[in-house]
Protein backbone atom coordinates (compact mmCIF):
# COMPACT_ATOMS: atom_id res chain seq x y z
CA UNK A 1 0.00 0.00 0.00
CA UNK A 2 1.50 3.29 -0.76
CA UNK A 3 0.94 6.67 1.34
CA UNK A 4 1.67 9.91 0.49
CA UNK A 5 3.72 11.74 3.63
CA UNK A 6 2.96 15.33 5.01
CA UNK A 7 5.91 16.32 3.44
CA UNK A 8 5.06 15.55 -0.34
CA UNK A 9 1.90 16.91 0.06
CA UNK A 10 2.87 19.88 1.74
CA UNK A 11 5.07 20.51 -1.79
CA UNK A 12 2.51 19.50 -4.52
CA UNK A 13 0.80 21.92 -2.83
CA UNK A 14 3.16 24.34 -2.84
CA UNK A 15 4.19 23.64 -6.64
CA UNK A 16 0.78 24.01 -7.46
CA UNK A 17 0.57 27.12 -5.80
CA UNK A 18 3.61 28.65 -7.61
CA UNK A 19 2.32 27.51 -10.75
CA UNK A 20 -0.84 29.56 -10.11
CA UNK A 21 1.26 32.78 -8.65
CA UNK A 22 3.09 32.15 -12.20
CA UNK A 23 -0.21 32.02 -14.07
CA UNK A 24 -1.59 34.89 -12.10
CA UNK A 25 0.30 37.11 -13.32
CA UNK A 26 0.83 36.48 -16.64
CA UNK A 27 -3.14 35.56 -17.42
CA UNK A 28 -3.53 39.56 -15.98
CA UNK A 29 -1.51 40.32 -18.87
CA UNK A 30 -3.98 38.92 -21.59
CA UNK A 31 -6.53 40.29 -20.01
CA UNK A 32 -6.16 43.81 -19.41
CA UNK A 33 -4.46 44.23 -23.14
CA UNK A 34 -7.57 43.02 -24.48
CA UNK A 35 -9.69 45.28 -22.75
CA UNK A 36 -7.40 48.49 -23.75
CA UNK A 37 -6.42 47.20 -27.10
CA UNK A 38 -9.49 48.53 -29.22
CA UNK A 39 -8.45 52.15 -27.66
CA UNK A 40 -5.57 52.29 -28.23
CA UNK A 41 -6.25 51.07 -32.06
CA UNK A 42 -7.94 54.12 -32.25
CA UNK A 43 -5.74 56.35 -30.62
CA UNK A 44 -2.70 55.26 -32.82
CA UNK A 45 -2.19 54.50 -36.17
CA UNK A 46 -1.35 51.01 -37.79
CA UNK A 47 2.50 52.43 -38.80
CA UNK A 48 3.01 53.87 -35.03
CA UNK A 49 2.83 50.11 -34.23
CA UNK A 50 4.28 49.34 -37.04
CA UNK A 51 7.68 51.73 -35.93
CA UNK A 52 7.14 50.08 -32.25
CA UNK A 53 7.23 46.01 -34.00
CA UNK A 54 10.74 47.22 -35.95
CA UNK A 55 12.16 49.08 -32.92
CA UNK A 56 11.69 46.17 -30.81
CA UNK A 57 12.33 43.65 -32.90
CA UNK A 58 15.84 44.94 -33.02
CA UNK A 59 15.83 44.90 -29.00
CA UNK A 60 13.97 41.55 -28.87
CA UNK A 61 17.22 40.27 -31.21
CA UNK A 62 20.26 42.17 -29.33
CA UNK A 63 19.01 41.25 -26.00
CA UNK A 64 18.29 37.23 -26.73
CA UNK A 65 22.32 37.20 -26.74
CA UNK A 66 23.29 39.92 -23.81
CA UNK A 67 23.62 37.16 -21.22
CA UNK A 68 25.74 34.92 -23.43
CA UNK A 69 22.56 32.61 -22.04
CA UNK A 70 24.40 32.41 -18.53
CA UNK A 71 21.26 33.38 -17.19
CA UNK A 72 19.84 29.92 -18.80
CA UNK A 73 22.38 27.90 -16.52
CA UNK A 74 21.03 29.32 -13.35
CA UNK A 75 18.82 27.10 -12.65
CA UNK A 76 20.77 23.86 -13.41
CA UNK A 77 23.55 23.46 -10.46
CA UNK A 78 22.96 22.05 -7.32
CA UNK A 79 25.10 24.54 -4.99
CA UNK A 80 23.51 28.28 -4.63
CA UNK A 81 27.18 29.66 -4.57
CA UNK A 82 27.73 28.50 -8.27
CA UNK A 83 24.44 29.91 -9.22
CA UNK A 84 25.25 32.97 -7.67
CA UNK A 85 28.56 33.00 -9.45
CA UNK A 86 26.49 32.69 -12.88
CA UNK A 87 23.83 35.24 -11.93
CA UNK A 88 27.74 37.46 -11.52
CA UNK A 89 28.89 36.00 -14.75
CA UNK A 90 25.13 37.08 -16.39
CA UNK A 91 25.11 40.33 -15.38
CA UNK A 92 28.84 41.24 -16.23
CA UNK A 93 27.73 39.87 -19.62
CA UNK A 94 24.31 42.21 -19.91
CA UNK A 95 26.52 44.76 -19.22
CA UNK A 96 29.63 44.45 -21.71
CA UNK A 97 27.05 44.00 -24.27
CA UNK A 98 25.04 47.46 -23.71
CA UNK A 99 28.16 49.50 -23.41
CA UNK A 100 28.99 47.86 -26.86
CA UNK A 101 25.13 48.66 -28.22
CA UNK A 102 25.40 52.23 -27.03
CA UNK A 103 28.90 52.51 -28.86
CA UNK A 104 26.93 50.70 -31.83
CA UNK A 105 24.17 53.10 -31.81
CA UNK A 106 26.28 56.37 -31.67
CA UNK A 107 28.08 54.97 -35.21
CA UNK A 108 24.61 54.16 -36.67
CA UNK A 109 23.94 57.40 -36.06
CA UNK A 110 26.98 59.10 -36.84
CA UNK A 111 26.96 57.51 -40.24
CA UNK A 112 23.33 58.44 -40.95
CA UNK A 113 22.70 54.54 -42.42
CA UNK A 114 19.52 54.97 -45.08
CA UNK A 115 16.29 52.96 -44.11
CA UNK A 116 14.41 52.18 -47.30
CA UNK A 117 11.15 52.22 -44.77
CA UNK A 118 12.01 54.51 -42.06
CA UNK A 119 14.24 56.61 -40.37
CA UNK A 120 14.99 55.12 -36.54
CA UNK A 121 17.65 57.99 -35.40
CA UNK A 122 14.91 59.06 -33.13
CA UNK A 123 13.93 56.40 -31.68
CA UNK A 124 17.60 54.24 -31.62
CA UNK A 125 18.53 56.04 -28.32
CA UNK A 126 16.36 53.91 -26.01
CA UNK A 127 18.32 50.29 -27.78
CA UNK A 128 20.96 50.47 -25.06
CA UNK A 129 18.88 50.88 -22.24
CA UNK A 130 16.24 48.62 -23.31
CA UNK A 131 18.45 45.72 -23.58
CA UNK A 132 20.46 46.59 -20.90
CA UNK A 133 17.13 46.04 -18.34
CA UNK A 134 15.65 43.20 -20.48
CA UNK A 135 19.13 41.30 -19.44
CA UNK A 136 19.08 42.26 -16.52
CA UNK A 137 15.49 41.45 -15.91
CA UNK A 138 16.19 38.36 -17.88
CA UNK A 139 18.92 37.23 -15.76
CA UNK A 140 16.73 38.64 -12.49
CA UNK A 141 13.67 35.95 -13.49
CA UNK A 142 15.78 33.12 -14.26
CA UNK A 143 17.27 33.55 -10.45
CA UNK A 144 13.73 34.00 -8.83
CA UNK A 145 12.67 30.89 -10.80
CA UNK A 146 15.51 28.82 -9.28
CA UNK A 147 14.32 29.86 -5.62
CA UNK A 148 10.69 29.45 -6.70
CA UNK A 149 9.68 33.10 -6.18
CA UNK A 150 6.63 33.28 -8.61
CA UNK A 151 4.72 35.96 -6.33
CA UNK A 152 7.46 38.10 -7.79
CA UNK A 153 7.78 36.93 -10.84
CA UNK A 154 3.76 37.60 -11.35
CA UNK A 155 4.44 40.88 -9.68
CA UNK A 156 6.97 42.29 -12.44
CA UNK A 157 5.21 40.90 -15.62
CA UNK A 158 1.96 41.95 -14.34
CA UNK A 159 3.68 45.15 -13.55
CA UNK A 160 5.54 45.47 -16.86
CA UNK A 161 1.97 44.85 -19.26
CA UNK A 162 -0.23 46.84 -16.60
CA UNK A 163 2.22 49.72 -16.80
CA UNK A 164 2.84 49.72 -20.40
CA UNK A 165 -0.81 50.11 -21.87
CA UNK A 166 -1.89 52.43 -19.52
CA UNK A 167 1.29 54.69 -20.09
CA UNK A 168 0.82 54.13 -23.63
CA UNK A 169 -3.33 54.86 -23.10
CA UNK A 170 -2.49 57.69 -21.10
CA UNK A 171 0.33 59.60 -23.93
CA UNK A 172 -2.10 58.56 -26.57
CA UNK A 173 -4.54 60.69 -24.91
CA UNK A 174 -2.60 63.84 -25.51
CA UNK A 175 -3.45 63.22 -28.91
CA UNK A 176 0.29 64.50 -30.10
CA UNK A 177 2.99 62.23 -29.27
CA UNK A 178 2.36 59.65 -32.02
CA UNK A 179 5.02 56.97 -31.83
CA UNK A 180 6.78 59.00 -28.79
CA UNK A 181 3.91 57.58 -26.88
CA UNK A 182 4.02 54.10 -28.09
CA UNK A 183 7.57 54.31 -26.83
CA UNK A 184 7.85 55.50 -24.02
CA UNK A 185 4.77 53.65 -22.38
CA UNK A 186 6.51 50.39 -23.41
CA UNK A 187 9.80 51.84 -21.86
CA UNK A 188 8.20 52.41 -18.61
CA UNK A 189 6.70 49.17 -18.17
CA UNK A 190 10.17 47.86 -18.84
CA UNK A 191 11.73 50.04 -15.77
CA UNK A 192 8.85 49.32 -13.37
CA UNK A 193 9.83 45.51 -14.35
CA UNK A 194 13.05 45.97 -13.03
CA UNK A 195 12.84 47.86 -10.29
CA UNK A 196 10.12 44.90 -8.68
CA UNK A 197 12.67 42.39 -9.26
CA UNK A 198 15.54 44.10 -8.12
CA UNK A 199 14.02 45.36 -4.74
CA UNK A 200 12.95 42.18 -4.07
CA UNK A 201 16.30 40.53 -4.97
CA UNK A 202 19.32 42.80 -4.09
CA UNK A 203 21.57 42.49 -7.29
CA UNK A 204 24.51 43.95 -5.15
CA UNK A 205 24.89 40.30 -3.36
CA UNK A 206 25.45 39.02 -6.83
CA UNK A 207 27.83 41.64 -8.26
CA UNK A 208 30.60 41.08 -5.55
CA UNK A 209 32.14 38.51 -7.84
CA UNK A 210 35.60 38.65 -9.21
CA UNK A 211 36.88 37.35 -12.43
CA UNK A 212 38.74 34.92 -11.13
CA UNK A 213 35.90 33.92 -9.78
CA UNK A 214 33.62 33.78 -12.31
CA UNK A 215 36.10 32.16 -14.95
CA UNK A 216 35.70 28.44 -13.57
CA UNK A 217 31.49 28.16 -13.66
CA UNK A 218 32.13 30.29 -17.32
CA UNK A 219 34.36 27.33 -18.15
CA UNK A 220 31.91 24.78 -16.68
CA UNK A 221 28.78 26.20 -18.39
CA UNK A 222 30.32 26.82 -22.04
CA UNK A 223 27.87 24.78 -23.81
CA UNK A 224 25.19 27.96 -22.97
CA UNK A 225 27.41 30.22 -25.24
CA UNK A 226 28.34 27.25 -27.33
CA UNK A 227 24.60 26.23 -28.12
CA UNK A 228 22.28 27.95 -26.18
CA UNK A 229 23.50 32.15 -27.70
CA UNK A 230 23.38 30.54 -31.02
CA UNK A 231 19.73 28.71 -31.18
CA UNK A 232 18.38 32.33 -29.47
CA UNK A 233 20.43 34.38 -31.67
CA UNK A 234 18.76 32.70 -34.31
CA UNK A 235 15.25 32.31 -32.11
CA UNK A 236 15.26 36.16 -32.27
CA UNK A 237 16.32 36.63 -35.71
CA UNK A 238 13.68 34.36 -37.13
CA UNK A 239 10.61 35.93 -34.73
CA UNK A 240 12.01 39.53 -35.95
CA UNK A 241 11.85 38.67 -39.79
CA UNK A 242 8.09 38.92 -40.05
CA UNK A 243 7.50 42.68 -38.66
CA UNK A 244 10.84 43.69 -40.36
CA UNK A 245 10.68 42.52 -43.77
CA UNK A 246 7.04 43.11 -44.08
CA UNK A 247 7.80 46.81 -43.44
CA UNK A 248 10.67 46.56 -45.90
CA UNK A 249 8.88 44.90 -48.68
CA UNK A 250 5.23 46.31 -47.81
CA UNK A 251 5.09 49.37 -45.58
CA UNK A 252 4.68 49.98 -42.22
CA UNK A 253 1.20 49.81 -42.08
CA UNK A 254 1.10 46.18 -42.59
CA UNK A 255 3.87 46.09 -39.99
CA UNK A 256 1.48 47.76 -37.86
CA UNK A 257 -1.27 45.00 -38.94
CA UNK A 258 1.29 41.97 -38.03
CA UNK A 259 2.17 43.54 -34.57
CA UNK A 260 -1.07 44.23 -33.39
CA UNK A 261 -1.90 40.27 -34.45
CA UNK A 262 0.96 39.05 -31.98
CA UNK A 263 -0.12 41.97 -29.06
CA UNK A 264 -3.75 39.96 -28.63
CA UNK A 265 -2.51 36.39 -30.05
CA UNK A 266 1.06 35.61 -30.12
CA UNK A 267 2.33 37.31 -26.56
CA UNK A 268 -0.20 36.68 -24.07
CA UNK A 269 0.00 32.86 -25.06
CA UNK A 270 3.79 33.20 -24.99
CA UNK A 271 3.63 34.79 -21.52
CA UNK A 272 1.26 31.54 -20.44
CA UNK A 273 3.18 28.94 -22.00
CA UNK A 274 6.41 30.48 -20.91
CA UNK A 275 4.66 30.25 -17.15
CA UNK A 276 4.24 27.01 -17.57
CA UNK A 277 7.31 26.01 -18.99
CA UNK A 278 9.25 27.92 -16.32
CA UNK A 279 7.58 26.25 -13.57
CA UNK A 280 8.52 22.85 -15.01
CA UNK A 281 12.18 23.61 -16.31
CA UNK A 282 13.01 24.31 -12.79
CA UNK A 283 12.46 20.80 -11.31
CA UNK A 284 13.25 18.46 -15.00
CA UNK A 285 17.08 18.26 -14.33
CA UNK A 286 16.48 17.13 -11.11
CA UNK A 287 13.97 14.44 -12.07
CA UNK A 288 14.27 10.83 -13.39
CA UNK A 289 13.36 9.97 -16.69
CA UNK A 290 10.35 8.90 -16.36
CA UNK A 291 9.10 11.75 -14.04
CA UNK A 292 10.22 13.71 -16.96
CA UNK A 293 7.86 12.00 -19.14
CA UNK A 294 4.86 12.26 -17.06
CA UNK A 295 5.66 16.15 -16.87
CA UNK A 296 6.23 17.02 -20.50
CA UNK A 297 3.07 14.68 -21.44
CA UNK A 298 0.88 16.58 -18.61
CA UNK A 299 2.67 19.59 -20.10
CA UNK A 300 1.52 19.31 -23.42
CA UNK A 301 -2.30 18.10 -22.40
CA UNK A 302 -2.47 21.55 -19.98
CA UNK A 303 -1.07 23.95 -23.09
CA UNK A 304 -3.52 22.30 -25.77
CA UNK A 305 -6.57 22.67 -23.84
CA UNK A 306 -5.69 26.31 -22.76
CA UNK A 307 -5.05 27.04 -26.38
CA UNK A 308 -7.44 25.30 -28.64
CA UNK A 309 -10.37 27.14 -27.59
CA UNK A 310 -9.41 30.77 -28.68
CA UNK A 311 -7.60 29.62 -31.64
CA UNK A 312 -10.56 28.00 -32.85
CA UNK A 313 -12.43 31.69 -32.36
CA UNK A 314 -9.78 33.03 -34.26
CA UNK A 315 -10.24 30.82 -36.90
CA UNK A 316 -13.87 31.21 -37.34
CA UNK A 317 -14.52 34.47 -35.98
CA UNK A 318 -11.70 36.74 -37.62
CA UNK A 319 -14.08 39.34 -38.75
CA UNK A 320 -14.80 40.42 -35.27
CA UNK A 321 -11.45 42.17 -35.43
CA UNK A 322 -12.43 45.06 -37.67
CA UNK A 323 -15.44 46.58 -35.44
CA UNK A 324 -13.29 45.90 -32.16
CA UNK A 325 -10.24 47.26 -33.48
CA UNK A 326 -11.51 50.18 -35.59
CA UNK A 327 -12.09 50.60 -39.72
CA UNK A 328 -8.06 51.72 -39.82
CA UNK A 329 -7.44 47.88 -39.00
CA UNK A 330 -10.11 46.35 -41.41
CA UNK A 331 -7.69 44.17 -42.95
CA UNK A 332 -6.32 42.42 -39.92
CA UNK A 333 -9.19 40.00 -40.43
CA UNK A 334 -7.72 38.53 -43.17
CA UNK A 335 -4.21 37.93 -41.97
CA UNK A 336 -5.21 37.12 -38.00
CA UNK A 337 -6.52 33.35 -38.82
CA UNK A 338 -2.93 32.46 -40.59
CA UNK A 339 -0.83 33.78 -37.75
CA UNK A 340 -3.52 32.70 -35.43
CA UNK A 341 -2.77 28.82 -36.50
CA UNK A 342 1.30 29.06 -36.83
CA UNK A 343 1.16 30.57 -33.21
CA UNK A 344 -0.78 27.94 -31.44
CA UNK A 345 1.74 25.26 -33.40
CA UNK A 346 4.03 27.56 -31.88
CA UNK A 347 2.68 26.89 -28.27
CA UNK A 348 2.29 23.51 -28.50
CA UNK A 349 6.01 23.00 -29.79
CA UNK A 350 6.94 25.35 -27.09
CA UNK A 351 5.55 22.76 -24.42
CA UNK A 352 7.44 20.11 -25.54
CA UNK A 353 10.41 21.85 -26.42
CA UNK A 354 13.32 20.42 -23.83
CA UNK A 355 16.40 20.17 -25.86
CA UNK A 356 18.71 21.77 -23.18
CA UNK A 357 17.47 18.95 -20.64
CA UNK A 358 17.79 16.23 -22.42
CA UNK A 359 21.12 17.37 -24.61
CA UNK A 360 19.80 18.10 -28.03
CA UNK A 361 21.32 21.33 -28.39
CA UNK A 362 22.75 20.30 -31.97
CA UNK A 363 19.23 18.93 -32.90
CA UNK A 364 17.48 22.08 -31.37
CA UNK A 365 20.13 24.33 -33.66
CA UNK A 366 18.85 22.09 -36.96
CA UNK A 367 15.32 23.03 -36.43
CA UNK A 368 16.28 26.75 -35.47
CA UNK A 369 18.08 26.92 -38.78
CA UNK A 370 15.16 25.36 -40.49
CA UNK A 371 12.92 27.35 -39.28
CA UNK A 372 14.77 30.65 -39.67
CA UNK A 373 15.60 29.72 -43.03
CA UNK A 374 11.82 28.62 -44.03
CA UNK A 375 10.54 31.70 -42.58
CA UNK A 376 13.17 34.13 -44.56
CA UNK A 377 12.39 32.26 -47.95
CA UNK A 378 8.61 32.75 -47.27
CA UNK A 379 8.77 36.46 -46.76
CA UNK A 380 11.00 36.72 -49.64
CA UNK A 381 9.04 34.50 -52.29
CA UNK A 382 5.95 36.26 -51.40
CA UNK A 383 7.84 39.90 -51.48
CA UNK A 384 8.33 39.15 -55.40
CA UNK A 385 5.17 37.03 -56.41
CA UNK A 386 2.33 37.63 -53.50
CA UNK A 387 0.55 40.13 -51.81
CA UNK A 388 0.81 40.90 -48.10
CA UNK A 389 -2.01 38.91 -47.33
CA UNK A 390 -0.11 35.83 -49.43
CA UNK A 391 2.79 36.09 -48.12
CA UNK A 392 1.62 36.29 -44.24
CA UNK A 393 0.02 32.88 -45.60
CA UNK A 394 2.61 31.58 -46.79
CA UNK A 395 5.24 32.46 -43.98
CA UNK A 396 2.31 30.79 -41.50
CA UNK A 397 1.79 27.46 -43.22
CA UNK A 398 5.80 27.27 -43.47
CA UNK A 399 6.41 28.22 -39.25
CA UNK A 400 3.72 25.34 -39.04
CA UNK A 401 5.83 22.78 -40.56
CA UNK A 402 8.72 23.23 -38.82
CA UNK A 403 6.43 23.14 -35.73
CA UNK A 404 4.96 20.32 -36.39
CA UNK A 405 7.69 18.38 -36.89
CA UNK A 406 9.21 19.65 -33.92
CA UNK A 407 6.12 18.21 -31.84
CA UNK A 408 6.72 14.60 -33.72
CA UNK A 409 10.27 14.55 -33.42
CA UNK A 410 9.90 14.73 -29.43
CA UNK A 411 7.14 12.32 -29.71
CA UNK A 412 9.62 9.39 -31.43
CA UNK A 413 12.08 10.52 -29.33
CA UNK A 414 10.36 10.07 -25.51
CA UNK A 415 8.01 7.48 -27.12
CA UNK A 416 4.98 9.46 -26.16
CA UNK A 417 3.55 10.56 -29.73
CA UNK A 418 0.53 8.40 -29.00
CA UNK A 419 0.08 10.91 -25.74
CA UNK A 420 0.71 13.70 -27.98
CA UNK A 421 -1.66 13.22 -31.04
CA UNK A 422 -4.23 11.85 -28.49
CA UNK A 423 -4.27 15.59 -26.53
CA UNK A 424 -5.35 17.12 -29.95
CA UNK A 425 -7.32 15.09 -31.03
CA UNK A 426 -9.31 15.23 -27.66
CA UNK A 427 -9.06 19.11 -27.27
CA UNK A 428 -8.18 20.49 -30.21
CA UNK A 429 -10.61 18.72 -32.08
CA UNK A 430 -13.42 19.41 -29.71
CA UNK A 431 -12.58 23.09 -29.92
CA UNK A 432 -12.75 23.08 -33.69
CA UNK A 433 -15.66 20.95 -33.68
CA UNK A 434 -17.75 23.76 -31.26
CA UNK A 435 -16.96 26.63 -32.79
CA UNK A 436 -17.14 25.64 -36.46
CA UNK A 437 -20.70 24.33 -35.61
CA UNK A 438 -21.20 27.56 -34.10
CA UNK A 439 -19.77 29.83 -36.90
CA UNK A 440 -22.13 27.41 -39.28
CA UNK A 441 -25.30 28.07 -37.31
CA UNK A 442 -25.04 31.46 -36.50
CA UNK A 443 -23.78 32.56 -40.03
CA UNK A 444 -27.06 34.87 -40.70
CA UNK A 445 -27.26 36.56 -37.51
CA UNK A 446 -26.30 39.27 -36.07
CA UNK A 447 -22.63 40.00 -33.94
CA UNK A 448 -24.59 39.97 -30.07
CA UNK A 449 -26.32 36.46 -31.00
CA UNK A 450 -22.88 35.03 -32.40
CA UNK A 451 -20.66 36.40 -29.03
CA UNK A 452 -23.70 34.41 -26.89
CA UNK A 453 -23.37 31.37 -28.99
CA UNK A 454 -19.50 31.24 -28.90
CA UNK A 455 -19.80 31.82 -25.10
CA UNK A 456 -22.17 29.16 -25.09
CA UNK A 457 -19.92 26.95 -26.74
CA UNK A 458 -17.48 27.73 -24.74
CA UNK A 459 -18.67 26.77 -21.55
CA UNK A 460 -19.30 23.16 -23.07
CA UNK A 461 -15.40 23.16 -24.13
CA UNK A 462 -15.26 24.12 -20.13
CA UNK A 463 -16.99 20.78 -19.37
CA UNK A 464 -13.50 19.42 -20.57
CA UNK A 465 -11.97 21.15 -17.87
CA UNK A 466 -12.91 18.85 -15.06
CA UNK A 467 -11.18 15.35 -15.77
CA UNK A 468 -7.92 17.90 -16.85
CA UNK A 469 -7.94 19.15 -13.25
CA UNK A 470 -7.48 15.81 -11.54
CA UNK A 471 -4.90 15.31 -14.46
CA UNK A 472 -3.35 18.62 -13.06
CA UNK A 473 -3.79 17.59 -9.48
CA UNK A 474 -2.00 14.47 -10.02
CA UNK A 475 0.65 16.39 -12.33
CA UNK A 476 1.60 18.60 -9.36
CA UNK A 477 1.47 16.05 -6.12
CA UNK A 478 4.90 14.18 -5.64
CA UNK A 479 4.97 10.70 -6.49
CA UNK A 480 3.94 8.52 -3.61
CA UNK A 481 6.53 6.50 -2.06
CA UNK A 482 6.02 2.87 -0.72
CA UNK A 483 5.93 1.76 3.12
Amino acid sequence: MSVESPQKRSAGKSMLNSMLWLLSGNIFAPILAFMLTPALSRLYEPRDFGILAILFSFVGVYASIAAWRFDMAIVLPEENGEAERLAGLSFGMVFAMSILAFVAVGVFGFLRIPLKTMSLYDWIWVLPLTVFLRGMIGTLSYWATRHRQYKSLATARASESGATLLFQLAFGCLGTLGVLGLVSGRLLGIVLAFIVLAVHKPIRRLLRFTVAELKPVAAKHYEMPRYALQTNLVNALSNAFLPILMAFFFGQFYAGLVFMVERLVRQPLSLIVNAIWQVTHSDLPRMDHADRLLRIVQTHRVVVFLFSFPTAILLFFAHWLGPLLGARWFELQYIAPWLAGSCYLNMISNSTSYFIVFGKNRVQQRFDLSLLACRLLALIYGARYLSPVQTVALYSVATSVVYISINIFWGIQLKVLKDFLANLVHYAGTALALVGLTAWLTQSLDVVWQISAVLLSGLLYGGLVWPLLQDIRTFMRPRNEEN
